[in-house]
């Protein structure tokens, strides 16, 4: 696995256990997810409630053994298998996938088309989704022209 991602990994593992509580978890964890204008305006304070209102938590260990399997698992060498036209779209601020990572996965996937939302980090799609939906729908329509 790359050593970026084992990495982080590692990280999202000391966080889960060094937080004090689940929000401590969330406030440390989105630092890196969402942009500063997330934070600024109140959008990541509302999906922190959010959150911890959900009634159907994820025990801790099942969180651990999701980031085993994200470490253990690499099915790299499956992308130039994919077939469907496949747009994939990068924050340009994004510290968790960052665009070189997508860039590399995009190259390995025949006919991907690589795209960056250059002030944008993890989570445009729930960030700006106005902006998100238009390029993904901008690509489908492409697709659709050549078909």
């Amino acid at each position: 696995m790359d050593p970026y991602l084992r990495s982080l990994a590692n990280f999202v593992r000391w966080l889960v256990e060094v937080a004090p509580s689940e929000r401590a978890f969330l406030e440390a964890f989105f630092l890196t997810i969402y942009t500063r204008r997330a934070h600024n305006d109140g959008t990541v304070d509302q999906i922190i409630e959010e959150v911890l209102a959900f009634p159907h938590k994820q025990a801790t260990e099942d969180l651990q053994r999701f980031i085993d399997a994200f470490v253990e698992h690499d099915a790299t060498e499956r992308l130039p298998e994919i077939g469907a036209p496949t747009l994939v779209l990068a924050g340009g601020r994004d510290l968790q996938m960052p665009p070189p990572l997508c860039r590399a996965v995009a190259e390995l996937i025949p006919g991907a088309r690589f795209e960056v939302m250059e002030e944008e980090a993890h989570q445009p799609f729930q960030e700006v989704p106005d902006e998100w939906n238009a390029r993904v729908d901008a690509f489908w329509r492409e697709v659709e022209a050549r078909d």
